[in-house]
């Protein structure tokens, strides 16, 4: 694993990141609510007027919840992105660990990403 110090975040990273969480979330709430369903549980989706339960409302809830999620995700991420940064500035950076293929992105880059080696052995 390496380790990646970010000290600015760029607003569409941010946003893209913020995106692909919340379908994730949304996917994992979706497959839960699939396994209840299988098992008889009161799982119900409302689409308009129309109200599926069961099976059928599980699988769909498999569709919506993650587009669902990540829509109200987005807004939260338009609301979090300025406090963020603002932690960014105080933390004077976040570090992550990682994997990558090396492909010119450190080359191309400014200022905003260091990538430490020294701390990636830790």
């Amino acid at each position: 694993m390496n380790k990646l110090k970010i000290t600015r975040i760029k607003f569409t990273s941010y946003m893209k990141l913020y995106c692909i969480m919340s379908i994730c979330f949304g996917m994992m709430i979706g497959f839960v609510g699939l396994i209840i369903g299988i098992l008889g549980g009161p799982v119900s989706v409302s689409i308009g007027q129309s109200i599926y339960t069961g099976f059928v409302g599980g699988l769909l809830g498999l569709i919506v919840f993650p587009l669902l999620i990540c829509v109200f995700g987005n807004l939260i991420g338009l609301v979090t992105y300025l406090p963020f940064r603002l932690f960014m500035k105080i933390k004077k950076g976040v570090f992550l660990n990682f994997e990558y293929e090396y492909d010119d992105i450190f080359e191309k880059s400014d200022n905003s990403i260091k990538l430490d080696e020294s701390e990636a052995d830790n």
